[in-house]
């Protein structure tokens, strides 16, 4: 459980738009498709709603090996392809999803940071 970490506020962040109403499933499914159509508005959204998730997940789960720095990046190039190119299946879950295998590959094969 993730109880009030930073991880569990960074998914709550996720689905809170404009700080009043939640980003329902399908006005995430709406702004997805805008974006990958070339809505600067709705890649905007998204990007503001998950870059924060995709930070903190990918600092939490990088490798020994690699940098905080290269996580990050990582996290963010994902994010981006995911709205250029949005897979089936709810953001959030495919955001996951994609920085796990490009971080530790599929399947992982690499120690996690304990932090």
């Amino acid at each position: 459980m993730l109880g009030r970490t930073s991880l569990a506020s960074a998914v709550e962040e996720v689905f809170a738009e404009g700080g009043t109403e939640p980003l329902s499933r399908d006005r995430e499914e709406l702004l997805v498709r805008q974006a990958a159509e070339g809505s600067v508005p709705a890649r905007r959204r998204l990007l503001d709603a998950y870059s924060e998730f995709a930070t903190l997940f990918a600092l939490r789960v990088r490798p020994v090996s690699t940098s905080e720095a290269t996580a990050v990046a990582a996290a963010q190039q994902e994010l981006e392809r995911l709205l250029t190119f949005p897979s089936k299946g709810p953001l959030l879950a495919c955001l996951a999803d994609g920085i796990i295998k490009l971080l530790l590959g599929d399947p992982p094969n690499r120690p996690l940071r304990h932090n």
